[in-house]
Formats: C-alpha cells, structure tokens, sequence
C-alpha cells in the first residue's frame, strides 16, 4: 500500500452503534488506516478519510474520491467479503 491509496465512505451510525464489531471487521479486510473521521448528523453517518490497498492512488491536490462498500455476511453473520465501488 502507498500512502497516496486514499479513498473516502461513509458507515451509518447504526451500524457503529449496533454493529461495532462488523465495522472493526470491514476495517481489517480492507486494511483501512482512517486519517479523519466526521460524524455527518443530518445523514446518520461517519464519513472516513484514510488509506487502503483497494483504493486507487491519489495525485497530491486531487480530490478524495468516494466509494461504496459492498459488505458481504456469511451464515454466521460475520464480515466475509468487502466490495469496493
């Protein structure tokens, strides 16, 4: 991973309040560093800023770009996969 692989998403409040552990989990598959964390009231969400080996490498003075997550449960209700959009 690079230090420029940086990439921005937001997680839900719900799922940080409800759900921590599957959001330490997606944290881990993608092997996330956050670098800010803001919590978006009007949205119910936490928007990350940070690096990853999934994300495409920035230019220095570009713009963050936004992903999706695709998060995958398997039976037993653990974090098996993570798409990134």
């Amino acid at each position: 991973m690079k230090n420029r692989n940086l990439g921005k998403f937001e997680i839900t409040l719900f799922m940080i309040d409800h759900e921590p552990e599957k959001v330490a989990e997606v944290f881990g598959l993608l092997k996330f560093i956050p670098l800010r964390a803001e919590c978006l009231y009007y949205k119910s969400v936490i928007e990350y800023i940070g690096l990853s080996e999934r994300f495409s490498e920035v230019e220095e003075g570009m713009e963050v770009p936004n992903y999706t997550l695709i998060i995958t449960e398997d039976s037993a209700g653990h974090v098996c996969m993570v798409e990134v959009c």
